[in-house]
């Protein structure tokens, strides 16, 4: 993925590509960009800049207008995310699994503990 050198040994010379961008889809990383490093230090890793693709239809899970976030019971929903053993769900698990497990409890407790907002009422 990383093509081009990121270890600068003096003023704008890199010799080395020492720097690794770890996923599970190389699919999602695009975009790479070599930048200039941070700092004035001569011998430095340049900064990587990339664009990561998410998947869209995780983005659909929530409706954001479909929920009274006002009159959630956010005390109990608290509580319920202490109760996750999170330690044991996620060990070993790559980060995809442990984002849609996230997303999953999130959502089961915004559709217990969030009630749907009544769009039948009308404004004045």
């Amino acid at each position: 993925m990383v093509v081009e050198h990121t270890y600068q040994v003096s003023d704008g010379c890199t010799t080395n590509t020492l720097d690794l961008i770890l996923t599970t889809c190389e699919k999602r990383v695009t975009n790479i960009v070599n930048k200039p490093p941070l700092g004035g230090l001569k011998r430095v890793h340049t900064v990587l800049s990339w664009m990561f693709k998410i998947i869209n239809n995780l983005a659909k899970m929530f409706d954001i207008n479909s929920n009274n976030f006002f009159r959630g019971d956010y005390y109990l929903f608290m509580n319920n995310l202490k109760s996750i053993d999170w330690e044991s769900s996620l060990e070993n698990k790559d980060v995809d699994y442990c984002h849609e497990f996230f997303l999953n409890a999130y959502s089961n407790l915004c559709s217990s503990l969030i009630p749907k907002r009544d769009h039948s009422k009308k404004k004045n």
